[in-house]
């Protein structure tokens, strides 16, 4: 790999080095990624908040949740404070890795930190939830987005949950999920003849 140092007068910055890893990240390139990581380091120059999150992003997703949540614990220590990206990536991770539970731990720290979840925090642990069949929570999660007033719905969110109460012959519940959909959605047009879901 070569190095992203430049010998010349214009020297990279942080937002040089971030720019590099996101890209290493984007194909699951881990081990370049760190490397670059400690390149930057050993410059002296101080990663930011975006540097970290494109990190456990990219960790999260090629399966290595541990090196995930070591650097949201180095974050935390360097005084780089979580935001919902943060917390949204590590969530996708843990549920990409099997580990729901965990997820649910920090979405309830999110919350006690007065960090909001966004649209996708919402549906990445609904859809990890319906995974595991674990409807009531994730109809619990959808209850909670009904009265967000800063969120505005996607039907990307609903359709696991109506999917699964189908799927588990609680096709009442998934029509009254629909109804929902209707009145909270713009533009949705849902198939509720019969329920069928693809």
């Amino acid at each position: 790999m070569g190095s992203v140092q430049s010998g010349g007068l214009c020297s990279p910055d942080v937002r040089t080095y971030t720019c590099v890893m996101s890209g290493y990240c984007k194909l699951g390139r881990m081990k370049e990624a760190s490397v670059v990581f400690g390149e930057m380091i050993r410059l002296g120059i101080q990663p930011s908040l975006v540097t970290y999150n494109v990190l456990i992003d990219g960790y999260g997703k090629a399966g290595d949740i541990q090196s995930a949540v070591s650097f949201y614990e180095r974050m935390k220590l360097c005084g780089c404070a979580p935001d919902v990206v943060t917390y949204t990536s590590l969530i996708d991770g843990y549920c990409r890795n099997g580990f729901v539970d965990e997820s649910m731990k920090l979405w309830f720290e999110m919350k006690e930190r007065r960090i909001a979840p966004n649209v996708y925090t919402f549906a990445v642990l609904i859809n990890a939830l319906c995974n595991e069949n674990r409807l009531r929570e994730a109809r619990e999660l959808l209850t909670e987005l009904k009265w967000r007033r800063d969120i505005l719905p996607r039907p990307f969110i609903y359709n696991p949950v109506v999917d699964g109460f189908c799927k588990a012959g609680d096709v009442d519940e998934a029509n009254m999920i629909v109804v929902e959909m209707e009145e909270k959605v713009p533009m949705v047009q849902p198939c509720r003849d019969g329920m069928q879901m693809e």
